[in-house]
């Protein structure tokens, strides 16, 4: 315990020092290999999920900041994504480990407690069964001896031959038709989402990231058009992991649409597909009955969007990606009017037939 309390402790400490440290390593030339690049990613997920609080600023600047390759930005960012993927379903070993513990102790002491109390008793019950035992078999034995020397061998013959045929029997009848298949008992591991306490702290920088990205000049180069999509992607991921339940999960939404309805009309094909993908993900984020009451303008907006890709976009992907997400949204707004009937009218009754005259 004391070590593990020192580790955590310097943990604390070297979080931050690390975290940038193994992001520059990506800006060295030797550190081309995919085995190092595998390690120190894998490094890096695990110490921003363990101390987000002190390492999400330094994996934010690295985005941020233009002076850092395309690969370091672009490292950051899925670092970013796989630790709240991580945090949303993050496992507590140690308190699953204690528990099995504490259950295996409790199980020991109370078997101890009834052997202990049972052997007194028995000992006695045991020696007067263990004499009367010993002198029956002193009796048959002195019976069957005779009997027994004569028919030895003969015995032994039939007894070794008949055992054989048997389990020759047995064997053929189980390869030709038995069949088993084993599994071990497995366990089923408690997850807890820890990201929804922390989303805060990583979606609203990139989101302002993201908005100053897309109203620069320089939003159209290759590498800003790369590096806005991988941006997308991890709102996008970022709102799934924080859960229906958590309460910044509407916030998180409302304010992603914003920056998804300024994409719509982006010049590259790939960030107006990606902007598709995060505005299902948005819609399937929230409870319907939430979205029905407080984003009516939102889906009013985000049909007539998706209706207008489904009709004159150029790229086939997008269209499919459209009618997917059309699909998402039809889908909560049939379970928010099943819940709610009464308030099924109105704006909702419109854009459910809108939806459905689009599909």
């Amino acid at each position: 315990q004391t070590l593990a309390r020192a580790a955590e402790s310097a943990l604390d400490r070297l979080a931050q020092p690390l975290v940038t440290s193994i992001l520059h390593l990506w800006s060295v030339a030797e550190f081309d290999s995919d085995e190092h690049q595998g390690m120190a990613f894998d490094h890096l997920v695990r110490i921003l999920a363990r101390r987000p609080a002190q390492c999400v600023a330094s994996v934010h600047h690295a985005v941020s900041y233009k002076e850092h390759l395309i690969s370091q930005r672009l490292t950051a960012l899925q670092s970013l994504q796989m630790a709240a993927v991580a945090l949303s379903n993050y496992r507590d070993d140690k308190n699953e480990n204690s528990n099995n513990n504490d259950d295996d102790h409790d199980h020991h002491h109370r078997r101890h407690r009834h052997d202990r109390h049972h052997s007194s008793s028995s000992i006695i019950t045991a020696e007067n069964d263990t004499r009367a035992e010993k002198k029956r078999m002193e009796r048959t034995l002195q019976k069957n001896n005779h009997h027994h020397h004569k028919n030895h061998k003969k015995n032994h013959k039939k007894q070794k031959n008949s055992q054989r045929q048997r389990w020759e029997v047995i064997r053929k009848r189980v390869e030709k038709r038995t069949r088993r298949w084993g599994t071990k008992n497995k366990t089923v591991a408690t997850t807890e989402n820890r990201f929804a306490a922390v989303s805060g702290i990583f979606f609203l920088p990139l989101l302002a990231f993201a908005l100053k990205t897309v109203s620069s000049p320089e939003s159209a180069a290759s590498a800003q058009r790369i590096l806005l999509t991988s941006v997308v992607r991890a709102l996008a991921t970022m709102v799934t992991c924080s859960g229906r339940s958590a309460t910044g999960t509407f916030r998180m939404v409302k304010a992603l649409m914003e920056l998804l309805f300024l994409l719509r009309f982006h010049a590259a094909k790939e960030v107006r597909r990606e902007a598709l993908v995060a505005l299902g993900k948005a819609f399937d984020s929230i409870p319907p009955p939430l979205m029905q009451m407080e984003m009516r303008e939102e889906l009013d907006e985000a049909l007539s969007w998706l209706q207008s890709v489904r009709k004159s976009e150029p790229d086939p992907a997008c269209r499919e990606l459209a009618g997917a997400v059309m699909a998402v949204v039809t889908k909560s707004l049939n379970e928010a009017k099943d819940r709610h009937p009464r308030r099924a009218g109105g704006a909702l009754g419109t854009l459910m037939s809108v939806t459905d005259g689009v599909l």
